[in-house]
């Protein structure tokens, strides 16, 4: 009887022994990766991850690992090792190197040496150039000259017309070209140079002398009375 009941006490002792030694990997545990940004491009990064069981409570295993690999062969993996942490909450740098389809493993090492792993998969994208704009100003901001030809007017947005704008003479007379014909209608008689002994008319006046050329038409006794005289 008494080897029977030291037989009993024997198995339960192994039997707690058993429970007890269970693999924490084994256990129900939930991680999370968070990355920031949550668009991907090539370029530095950060993971926020998360570590719990079933019930929502933290969980700090000894160790974490994080692992970057692309989806081909001959690139050469991103490591985060040892990462720092606490209650369950873990931060870290990353950086993308390439774009593509990459594959992010985090693994879990505990007190007992038992581990846990998990996959996630992330797209990278292209880097992209930012961009800078220049704001243009709005009506009544102050004005922006509108580039003329020279002698030609010019508008000022956003203000009053300065003058008439290249274009506008088409349909309307110049200014300057209205000067310009009333000064030569003011303008005095000016002689049209001739030869010597030619005669000449004079602008705007009465017939001074025969002009330049009407000697064709003269007869040969005229212009003998003039040598003459």
């Amino acid at each position: 009887m008494r080897r029977i009941i030291a037989l009993m006490l024997c198995l339960l002792l192994f039997a707690a022994c058993r429970q007890e030694s269970t693999p924490a990997a084994e256990a129900d545990l939930t991680i999370n990766l968070r990355v920031l940004p949550t668009v991907a491009s090539v370029g530095e990064a950060e993971f926020l991850i998360d570590i719990g069981d079933a019930d929502g409570r933290a969980v700090s295993p000894e160790r974490v690992d994080v692992r970057g690999d692309m989806d081909h062969a001959g690139m050469q993996p991103v490591l985060r090792d040892d990462v720092q942490g606490s209650n369950g909450k873990y931060r870290l740098p990353f950086e993308w190197t390439m774009a593509g389809d990459w594959t992010v493993t985090v693994k879990l090492t505990f007190a007992d040496d038992s581990s846990l792993e998990e996959t996630f998969e992330v797209s990278v994208n292209e880097a992209v150039a930012e961009a800078t704009a220049t704001p243009v100003p709005e009506d009544g901001d102050g004005p922006t000259p509108i580039p003329t030809l020279r002698g030609m007017g010019g508008i000022s947005r956003g203000g009053a017309a300065a003058e008439t704008p290249f274009g506008a003479w088409q349909g309307t007379p110049d200014r300057t070209q209205q000067a310009m014909t009333q000064e030569a209608e003011d303008a005095e008689p000016t002689a049209i140079p001739t030869l010597p002994g030619m005669g000449g008319i004079s602008r705007g006046g009465a017939a001074a002398e025969t002009p330049f050329g009407a000697w064709q038409d003269r007869s040969d006794e005229e212009e003998a009375e003039e040598e003459d005289g």
